[in-house]
């Protein structure tokens, strides 16, 4: 018996140890708002866990490249003070996006937030910034619509009305497809709006989109490849995350029908290009990188013994974005930094970025060819300005 009180009286020393340890860094963090009065504190929210560790590392190392290089090339630029990473685990899983992203405001009390490479991730944390008053800026690598002025969200990847629109010019003008069938699905959150891109890009006089097929489960996916008739014509447009893919692939055995996924997955396409050959989008530059580009590829190479993808790219240009931003508002608190998203025009690695007024980003995209286990760039498409 004694033994036990004293081992539970050791656990209570220590809990109470470490209930005052974290009451000290969260009163140190607040004393000036947002980090020390040396350091501004940014989230990046990650998988460190779990099968998508390999990932979270190249997003970790894609983070410490350009804050790294932001600290010794504009040390002290944002109000005095130079910025420091908190990197949060999402362990893989959807669902640690919005508790990560509350601890994060709440315990580190962070100046800003970056993560999530798709907009199922970007939704999640949008959900945790909206639930708080006052919560600063959310940038994701995933391509959102920020349709809302007063949103917290900005979006840096590929939006989806610029995948739908160039997916369907290349399909139109490189492919030279006449009919299509579109499967989107759903559950995805951008999905119609990359639906309607391309749609209203692919559509003309001398082109037909022969069905579109609105679905919610993998099983409606596979009564869609059952009845495909043989000998159509026709190419599939799918939007939906990479993994439901895979049921559609069999169409594509053998060029049997052109597949161009549609979906924003494109992290894991690239990562996981399928045998049967399909054509997407991706903000992955093609043969004519830039020196900057290149110097980035280089430095992540060297440092995390990977090769860059495109949502170690899209990490890297997010952060550049975000403190960019911070530099011409002095701050990085939220009023003054999204005036500075809303004007800002950058030369990145990948190309020229800016947000047109609705919040919807421009950069480049390019077009890719996946098949056995490779990838071959087709073509390239430079932003262009919202007409007035």
């Amino acid at each position: 018996m004694r033994d036990v009180i004293l081992r539970d009286g050791r656990l209570r020393r220590w809990l109470s140890l470490l209930i005052f340890a974290c009451v000290a860094a969260v009163a140190g963090v607040g004393c000036n708002g947002f980090g020390t009065e040396e350091t501004l504190l940014v989230g990046h929210l990650l998988p460190r866990t779990g099968r998508d560790a390999e990932l979270g590392q190249a997003l970790m190392t894609a983070a410490a490249i350009t804050v790294d290089s932001w600290n010794q090339d504009e040390p002290k630029s944002i109000n005095g003070r130079s910025v420091s990473v908190v990197h949060a685990d999402t362990a893989s899983q959807l669902d640690p996006f919005a508790f990560q992203t509350t601890r994060l405001l709440a315990v580190n009390q962070v100046a800003a937030v970056v993560g999530g490479i798709d907009s199922p991730e970007a939704e999640r944390i949008r959900q945790a910034l909206a639930a708080r008053d006052n919560a600063p800026c959310g940038i994701t690598m995933a391509g959102v619509l920020n349709r809302s002025p007063s949103s917290t969200m900005w979006g840096v990847g590929i939006s989806p009305i610029e995948r739908g629109r160039y997916l369907a010019r290349f399909a139109a003008e490189d492919e030279k497809l006449a009919q299509v069938v579109i499967v989107v699905d759903t559950r995805l959150p951008t999905a119609l709006d990359i639906h309607r891109a391309f749609v209203q890009e692919f559509r003309h006089p001398d082109r037909q989109i022969i069905a579109e097929h609105l679905v919610q489960s993998p099983e409606e996916m596979r009564a869609i490849v059952a009845s495909w008739p043989d000998g159509s014509s026709a190419a599939l447009v799918f939007v939906s995350q990479r993994d439901s893919l895979d049921n559609f692939l069999p169409l594509a055995r053998g060029g049997k029908v052109k597949v161009l996924y549609a979906g924003e997955d494109e992290e894991r396409v690239w990562r996981q290009p399928p045998e049967e050959p399909i054509f997407f989008a991706t903000a992955f530059p093609g043969d004519q990188a830039s020196d900057a580009f290149q110097r980035l590829a280089t430095d992540f190479r060297q440092r995390c013994q990977q090769e860059l993808s495109p949502a170690s790219l899209l990490t890297a240009e997010a952060f550049r974005i975000l403190l960019s931003a911070g530099k011409k508002a002095r701050s990085l608190r939220r009023d003054s930094l999204q005036r500075e998203l809303e004007k800002l025009e950058i030369d990145l690695p990948s190309g020229a970025f800016w947000f047109e007024k609705d919040g919807e980003a421009r950069r480049p995209v390019s077009i890719f060819r996946a098949e056995k286990g490779q990838r071959r760039w087709m073509k390239s498409y430079r932003p262009e300005k919202q007409k007035k």
